[in-house]
């Protein structure tokens, strides 16, 4: 009879679970987890900053690509852009872009006035000093792009033909009435 328990006595009543109570943690520890964390968010907003760089300058190449061609067409068999004169001469009806920016080139190649259906011309970043007047007599020409080269004045009575839609003109040696009078860039 003693095996059995007494029927007066309360059953044992089950304890509900909880989870184990978390790890003790040394005081060195709780500190070396804040500068583990502290420098894994150094790190996500390093990535971040660099993503974001990284899109900006996409952007940006993306938008001085457009910025001499406006909205001027796509390449297509019939208008091109090229960014080599040698190459443009062997198919001078299909340039409708000359891209020759970045060259050290000093003056216009007179090349550039043999092209009927030049639309658009890039170049900025060479060698000009001379404001070159004789390009805004191409009446097919509705862009043109002389940033960054050492152009100085611009020559008295100018006027901009209404056929140019966007003339580009910072980054030279130009006064700021120059630049006022003469830039026409839709897209600032």
């Amino acid at each position: 009879m003693q095996n059995q328990p007494a029927q007066n006595q309360p059953q044992a009543t089950q304890q509900p679970i909880y989870p184990p109570p978390p790890p003790q943690v040394k005081p060195n520890q709780t500190g070396f987890q804040k500068n583990r964390l502290l420098t894994l968010g150094a790190i996500l907003l390093l990535l971040i900053v660099a993503t974001f760089t990284i899109y900006l300058y996409i952007q940006n190449q993306s938008n001085q690509k457009q910025s001499i061609t406006g909205d001027l067409p796509e390449n297509d068999e019939s208008c091109m852009t090229f960014r080599d004169l040698e190459e443009a001469k062997s198919s001078p009806e299909k340039v409708c872009i000359l891209d020759l920016s970045a060259k050290g080139l000093p003056e216009i190649p007179e090349n550039v006035y043999s092209f009927p259906n030049l639309k658009g011309l890039n170049f900025a970043s060479n060698a000009l000093s001379v404001f070159p007047t004789k390009l805004f007599e191409i009446e097919s020409l509705v862009s043109i792009d002389l940033r960054t080269n050492n152009i100085n004045s611009i020559p008295q009575g100018f006027v901009v033909p209404d056929h140019i839609q966007i003339l580009k003109l910072k980054e030279n040696s130009l006064s700021s009435s120059d630049l006022e009078t003469y830039e026409r860039n839709p897209e600032e």
